[in-house]
């Protein structure tokens, strides 16, 4: 069954430091009509761009891009970015190789890749992969139904994991595009 209901991922809750920061940043060429809150990284050029449709191990995670687009804005248009700390923890929806998947509480304190949706009118959209053990991005710190039982729990699909992006992602470098 392919992924029925997708959803960015979110800011949950700061560990330390209230929320996160946010800065001004200038677009790539080519990023297309994006969603509110896609995940986006800062090339060795400077300029904002998506992250990686498909996760690899040299993927970098710098922030979300806020706002919306109803056109794909022109290169070096100025955006606001929300700034990703490893102590932030993040709410996401978990998939398996592109399909809804339940929460488990197996997923906590294993690491994930991510997984950015490149589909038109959901461009940007990003899911922790359990299937996807190589790419690591996140760890998966708790699931809503241990926080939230009365609005979920481990049965219902898509399952949503709160995460604390790795460091390693964080600092990395990143070619343009």
């Amino acid at each position: 069954m392919a992924i029925s209901f997708k959803k960015t991922c979110r800011f949950y809750q700061s560990t330390t430091d209230g929320p996160p920061p946010s800065r001004t940043v200038q677009i790539a060429a080519g990023q297309g009509v994006w969603m509110p809150g896609a995940a986006c990284f800062i090339s060795e050029a400077g300029l904002a761009e998506l992250v990686d449709a498909t996760g690899s191990g040299t993927a970098a995670y710098h922030g979300f891009l806020l706002g919306t687009v109803t056109a794909a804005a022109a290169a070096n248009t100025e955006f606001r970015m929300s700034v990703l700390r490893s102590t932030d923890i993040y709410a996401i929806y978990i998939e398996n190789n592109g399909t809804d998947t339940a929460e488990a509480q197996a997923y906590v304190g294993n690491d994930y890749g991510v997984a950015r949706d490149a589909t038109a009118g959901s461009l940007g959209y990003l899911t922790m992969d359990v299937n996807d053990t190589a790419n690591t991005a996140v760890t998966v710190v708790d699931i809503m139904s241990n926080v939230d039982p009365e609005k979920h729990n481990t049965t219902d699909a898509p399952g949503v994991a709160l995460v604390q992006f790795k460091q390693s992602v964080i600092d990395l470098r990143q070619a343009a595009a």
